[in-house]
């Protein structure tokens, strides 16, 4: 991960309808401990389509439309909504990272008009 981010990476997941994990998370260890927690908490991670790519300067929105994951413990299978990732780079490293539940709250975020 630290070949990807910038050593200051903060990365808001609050819209994440997910307890416990919809934090801002400040740091690739605190960024790293995120991506553990959601791992754990997954068998699977499914399938899903490639993201749609939008370039909007120094940031990249990445829009998913289908993904489905299964949980460890029930091996329940859980479909994802869409949702959106906004990428803030900075000396091609990862800065910002935001995730939105609405493509369209992700694209005006970023400054992109539909």
């Amino acid at each position: 991960m630290a070949g990807l981010t910038d050593p200051d990476i903060e990365m808001d997941t609050t819209r994440l309808p997910v307890p416990g994990l919809a934090e801002v998370w400040s740091g690739r260890a605190e960024v790293a401990r995120f991506w553990q927690t959601w791992v754990d908490a997954w068998e699977t991670y499914g399938e899903f389509e490639d993201p749609e790519l939008i370039d909007a300067g120094d940031q990249v929105v990445a829009c998913f439309e289908r993904h489905e994951i299964r949980g460890v413990g029930s091996g329940v299978a859980v479909p994802m909504p869409p949702y959106a990732w906004v990428w803030s780079f900075h000396d091609q490293k990862v800065l910002r990272a935001t995730i939105y539940m609405d493509r369209a709250e992700a694209l005006a975020a970023a400054g992109v008009k539909e």
